[in-house]
């Protein structure tokens, strides 16, 4: 009987699971890159601020992605993190722009801000950003209020 019977929509955990073990090809390190930067789960990032989400994101058993690649017309784009929702099994991207003091940075930032909305990214729906400056650094408390609001 089992094997007729189509049980739907997949569990919670299952969903999670599956959404996880989706492979993927995230953006290399370049060579001669010594930085080691590692979330509690051993993924490698680019930024202590970085890590410092990674490891909120784990601590509060939100599933996520690391430069997972977005397609946008014939090329890829590598969003900081992809993050699942599990209530509602949104994907968001969460974007960490970490130089907000260079303006080429900043630039570069606003580029990709306006990629996303001509894809139809809704900054706050289908988006997160976070921002830091050399005097103003992304806090653990900033970091905990966007995951108890889009991600819990």
């Amino acid at each position: 009987r089992k094997a007729i019977v189509d049980p739907g929509e997949l569990s919670t955990d299952a969903y999670v699971r599956k959404w996880i073990s989706e492979e993927y090809t995230g953006l290399e390190f370049d060579k001669g890159d010594n930085t080691s930067f590692y979330a509690k789960n051993g993924i490698r990032v680019r930024s202590k601020s970085e890590v410092l989400i990674a490891n909120a994101l784990v601590d509060y058993k939100v599933p996520f992605k690391y430069e997972c690649p977005l397609k946008v017309g014939g090329f890829y784009k590598y969003p900081d993190f992809t993050v699942l929702n599990v209530k509602t099994r949104k994907a968001f991207y969460w974007e960490h722009f970490g130089i907000m003091d260079d303006a080429g940075y900043v630039s570069s930032m606003m580029e990709k801000y306006r990629l996303y909305e001509k894809m139809g990214l809704v900054l706050g729906k289908d988006y997160i950003v976070t921002f830091e400056s050399r005097h103003v650094p992304l806090s653990t408390q900033s970091v905990e209020n966007i995951i108890k609001r889009y991600l819990m």
